[in-house]
Order: structure tokens, then C-alpha cells, then sequence
């Protein structure tokens, strides 16, 4: 049985994850606040999960050390703010968008990348996704180590608050991997009932 840790940082949403990995039945995980993590401690695990969070990734206890110190020999899914702290730990920066990106559904689309994006196993390259996000990986600054994977297919410009304050004519970033590490980030979230298949993204990251 794998064993997973689960660095939270301090995200209502985490309960939601855990339900799905109870599901799972196939690891034994353990709950640490991310500024809690013992560093050491970390090795005995095979895969880390960083949660959803408020506010930015350097603000969230050792989130950024735990990604630098364990990139290179564990697994690790980083999951909205987990997400943006895999992006700066590699160099990345973030960008705060012009409008709040909360309880929304919308479309992800499939990029190509150096290797097959082993979370999306068996999906169809365009996918239903909840976003809660304000902050976004901005693509021109993403290190030759990191790929997208996935990016936001379009914004529904119907809805008024897009129509006042328009969005940036970048791609947003939903989905990324790094192109040698085992290390997957996604911006939306996998266990909101907004992401119809968020379970079996989960799941096919805790089964590789």
C-alpha cells in the first residue's frame, strides 16, 4: 500500500480530498499542516498531495521547501495553490487575475507535451473543470523544466462580470508537468462536484 502525505495548507477544500482518497482504499495517508512539515520526516512517504489555500504559496509554511527538497525522488500533485507553489519552486511567476475565478465551470483543453499527461489516462482531451482561483502561472515565465498540460479552452464572455473586466489574452494555465520529475500541478480543483472526472484524475496520479 502507498503511502501519501497530505500537505495542507489550511484549505476548507482538503476535506473533500481526503473523502476521495478514502474512496481510493488503496494508500495510507497522513494529514500535516504545511507549516508543520518535518522535512526528514518526508522520505518515508511515496507520493505528496498539496492542497487548495488562501492567499500565495510563500505565504504557506515550508509548501515551497518540501516541493524543492522532494522533487526530485517523489511523487507530487500539487492542486490550485499547490499548483502555483510547483510553478515557483521551479522558478515560475504568478499572476493575479483582473477577476476572481470562484465556483465557476468551465472547459479545459488537453495540450500536447514531451510525455503523455498520465493524469488524464483515458479522458478526452476537452474536459469539464471547477475553478476557485484568483492567481494564475503566467506562461511566459515558466522554466524549460515545467510543461503545460493543459489550458482553459475558453471564458464564457456572456457572463457581465467578464464583459467588465476582460481577461488576459494569455492562455491560462490549468494543467502542467514537469518533463522529468514525477511532479503534476492542476489550477482547478479534482474533487469539486464541478469536475466530473476529478476522481478519476486523482486517482490515476495515486495508482502510477
Amino acid at each position: 500500500m502507498k503511502k501519501l502525505l497530505i500537505a495542507d495548507s489550511y484549505d476548507s477544500f482538503t476535506h473533500n480530498l481526503i473523502q476521495l482518497i478514502d474512496q481510493h482504499k488503496h494508500c495510507a495517508y497522513t494529514v500535516v499542516k504545511t507549516d508543520q512539515i518535518d522535512l526528514d520526516q518526508v522520505k518515508k512517504y511515496d507520493k505528496i498531495l498539496l492542497t487548495p489555500g488562501a492567499g500565495l504559496p510563500k505565504e504557506s509554511g515550508d509548501l515551497l521547501e518540501l516541493i524543492k527538497h522532494y522533487a526530485p525522488t517523489k511523487s507530487i500533485l500539487g492542486v490550485c495553490l499547490g499548483h502555483q507553489a510547483i510553478a515557483e519552486a521551479f522558478g515560475a511567476c504568478l499572476y493575479q487575475l483582473p477577476q476572481v475565478l470562484h465556483g465557476l465551470t468551465q472547459t479545459m483543453q488537453q495540450m500536447p507535451a514531451s510525455s503523455p499527461a498520465r493524469l488524464f489516462t483515458d479522458l478526452p482531451t476537452s474536459i469539464q473543470i471547477g475553478l476557485y482561483h484568483s492567481w494564475v502561472v503566467h506562461p511566459d515565465s515558466l522554466p524549460q523544466g515545467l510543461e503545460v498540460t493543459g489550458v482553459l479552452a475558453s471564458i464564457d464572455s456572456t457572463l457581465s462580470h467578464f464583459r467588465a473586466c476582460p481577461m488576459p489574452n494569455f492562455p491560462l494555465i490549468m494543467a502542467m508537468q514537469h518533463r522529468q520529475y514525477d511532479v503534476h500541478g492542476i489550477q482547478f480543483h479534482p474533487e469539486s462536484i464541478m469536475t466530473p472526472q476529478g476522481r478519476t484524475i486523482l486517482y490515476n496520479w495515486l495508482d502510477a
